[in-house]
């Protein structure tokens, strides 16, 4: 059995409620609200903490042994809450969407993985194909026990949401994509061919500096000098070059039916997902507005195809540059 398995009794169990008697005076009501706000509200607030630590999944890996997958799952607020889960770029963790949680998991279950060559999962980085992270996401809705999702993928993320909407569509209901072009520019080309130059030759930090240079805009990069250098060791801390490097060998070519363009076409073909976000960054020099609208357009050939695209001032990095625009235009999305 598996033990990381929740069920809606196991989200009730850790409650420890206030025997309430009904009061012989006016003041029932003020009663009833301390008993609420003193010890029913506190017991749901560390009942969701417990669940929402970051915790361990076994997935059969490809040569069937079992591997951990490091994985955030924060539950929702009813055993039939709807559930959003969160693919972030290559280079990021579970703590990298930290500032999100508490806004994003408001009525929903949460969930957020480290996928292949991520973090501390430790499924073989070998393998990391854009076919086997649609098999792997695939296999963690099993192990999850959900039917259906809405899915948000950023930048690397959402590259492998947009091959789950075209291969594994049953799977989703909306889909949100930032950061995501349908074909780099020549910009976008050289900055990626550069990271491979970082990770083959092991130098994490020459890699991480360019991660932090070319994700932000200009602006944000002047106004927030002084904190540039604490963001390059965290990624150099949370990160494993020699993961990374197998994954940009391996998930960035556009040869094959996993490719975006074929994707983009054959997600607007079926007509199975059609609700689809693309959230696009007017500053962004490694997947640029302009191979934004140019995915947008692709999947608005079919007009059955609901897309709503919407560009922001800001760099590639545009949940973090501006936290609270993308989250509103993400949620407002996903909850319309």
């Amino acid at each position: 059995m598996n033990e990381n398995k929740r069920t809606s009794l196991d989200f009730w169990t850790p409650l420890k409620f206030t025997k309430w008697k009904r009061p012989s005076n006016r003041s029932g009501f003020l009663t009833f609200w301390n008993m609420l706000t003193k010890s029913i509200f506190p017991a749901i607030k560390r009942s969701r903490a417990a669940h929402s630590q970051p915790k361990f999944l076994d997935l059969i890996d490809v040569d069937g042994v079992s591997r951990k997958v490091h994985v955030i799952d924060m539950p929702g607020e009813s055993p039939n809450s709807k559930t959003m889960v969160i693919l972030g770029g290559a280079a990021q963790t579970l703590f990298s969407w930290l500032p999100h949680y508490k806004d994003l998991a408001k009525g929903r279950r949460l969930i957020i993985p480290e996928m292949r060559c991520q973090g501390k999962t430790e499924l073989n980085p070998a393998n990391a194909t854009m076919k086997q992270l649609v098999s792997d996401f695939r296999n963690l809705m099993i192990n999850l026990n959900i039917e259906k999702t809405d899915l948000v993928g950023f930048s690397y993320g959402g590259r492998v949401a947009l091959g789950i909407a075209a291969h594994a569509p049953e799977l989703l209901n909306k889909v949100s994509l930032t950061g995501v072009a349908l074909k780099r520019n020549g910009l976008g080309n050289a900055i990626i061919e550069s990271w491979k130059i970082a990770f083959n030759n092991s130098n994490m930090e020459e890699a991480a500096w360019s991660f932090v240079l070319n994700g932000y805009s200009t602006k944000f990069l002047n106004e927030n000098g002084d904190r540039i250098s604490t963001h390059v060791d965290m990624i150099c801390k949370s990160n494993d070059v020699k993961k990374l490097a197998h994954l940009y060998s391996n998930t960035m070519e556009d040869s094959d039916s996993y490719s975006l363009p074929s994707c983009a076409t054959k997600i607007a073909e079926m007509e199975i997902v059609r609700d689809i976000q693309i959230l696009a960054a007017a500053e962004d020099r490694i997947a640029s507005a302009d191979g934004s609208r140019d995915l947008a357009s692709i999947l608005k050939i079919n007009p059955a195809m609901r897309i709503k695209y919407e560009e922001m001032s800001a760099g590639h990095l545009l949940p973090f540059e501006k936290p609270r625009a993308w989250r509103q235009a993400v949620l407002s999305f996903i909850d319309s």
